[in-house]
């Protein structure tokens, strides 16, 4: 059993009304969950915090979350749900990245004027808190959204800050 996994997921606070719900993005965003986090199951196993450092300067490797590729990031994504520091929600979101997609060049790619370059580096922190500027913009009521990007922004720079080995 890994011991990083949540027991189970977290229940939202309190529901937005139907009416913040309405619009075009509606059907799909009801079923996000809002991220948190990953937190230590509440037992006596708990692996201390400076197992966990390790654990995940393993996982990082040579690998920075300023500087990594859609591909980088995509296996990185896999690696940490592996581990139990992302729970599925937050892996599905961090792994898809449209350069791996096979019609990129056929479709976002006409439309951007841009070809993908899945192994060029880029600064996920940026990429992530331009997201949260947009959802905060264009859609500030709809809570999770909004709280899905935050949570992503702050895991993400928490991946960034040197991990303490030594108490």
């Amino acid at each position: 059993m890994n011991h990083h996994a949540r027991s189970s997921p977290p229940e939202p606070a309190d529901d937005p009304p139907d009416s913040l719900l309405d619009g075009p993005l509606a059907s799909a965003s009801t079923a996000i969950v809002p991220f948190e986090p990953p937190g230590l199951p509440a037992s006596a196993e708990q692996p201390k915090a400076d197992e966990i450092d390790r654990d995940l300067l393993e996982i990082l490797g040579s690998r920075t979350v300023r500087h990594i590729s859609p591909r980088a990031m995509a296996e990185l994504a896999l690696d940490l749900y592996a581990a139990g520091y992302l729970a599925w929600e937050e892996y599905a979101v961090l792994a898809f990245q449209s350069e791996l997609q096979p019609a990129f060049n056929r479709t976002i790619g006409a439309l951007t004027g841009r070809k993908a370059e899945p192994d060029r580096p880029r600064d996920y922190i940026t990429i992530w808190e331009t997201r949260l500027a947009f959802e905060l913009k264009h859609n500030r009521r709809n809570r999770l959204l909004v709280e899905n990007a935050k949570g992503i922004v702050e895991f993400l720079r928490g991946l960034e800050r040197p991990l303490k080995l030594v108490s």
